[in-house]
């Protein structure tokens, strides 16, 4: 078995031709590089996928908190004119108190 599969290299061989094995082991190197490099940006994908996600989680939270601001902002403005409501009432008040005493 070992004789057929050492045939078999010696065909493969004569196929290359010279200088032929030189060129395939610099092929390896450059098909191992490129694996390399591809790991490796698959890896910064996957990390920058992560931060975009988390970025993004952010910004919900973020948008939620304009939102609460604008509903305190209105209940503010709410308060405020129920304040001047009842201060002008109050004033009116006094001022009938004011009569009734003068």
């Amino acid at each position: 078995m070992a004789k057929k599969e050492s045939k078999k290299d010696d065909k493969q061989m004569e196929l290359i031709g010279p200088g032929g094995v030189e060129m395939i082991d610099r092929l390896a190197v450059q098909v191992e590089k490129a694996i390399e490099t591809i790991r490796k940006l698959r890896a910064e994908r996957d990390d920058l996928v992560g931060r975009l996600e988390e970025a993004e989680s952010r910004l919900g939270d973020l948008s939620g908190g304009a939102e609460r601001l604008a509903e305190l902002e209105d209940e503010r403005e709410t308060f405020e004119e129920q304040r001047q409501e009842v201060r002008g009432r109050i004033e009116k008040i006094l001022e009938k108190l004011a009569q009734i005493d003068g």
